[in-house]
């Protein structure tokens, strides 16, 4: 939580969820018929999340991620 709001500037616990790794985590990849979001730096975990019906986001650096989640039009809070 603290590397999300430090990097990312997301704070509102409702809006994160944080997976184990070993979890399947494309199994979040949709609620109440929403798509959910995920940021992960594995790919294969990206591949399954927009699989399952998810937008995911291959973290690389903060600056190609926070471009994507303005992308999906996503408010990180952060100031330029």
């Amino acid at each position: 939580m603290k590397w999300l709001r430090n990097n990312i500037g997301l704070t509102d616990p409702e809006r994160i969820h944080l997976v184990n790794r070993r979890t399947k985590k494309q199994n979040y990849a949709v609620s109440n018929q929403t798509p959910n979001i995920l940021i992960d730096d594995y790919i294969k975990n990206t591949n399954e999340w927009q699989t399952a019906g998810g937008n995911a986001i291959l973290h690389v650096n903060l600056e190609d991620t926070l471009q994507q989640l303005g992308e999906l039009e996503i408010n990180t809070d952060l100031q330029s």
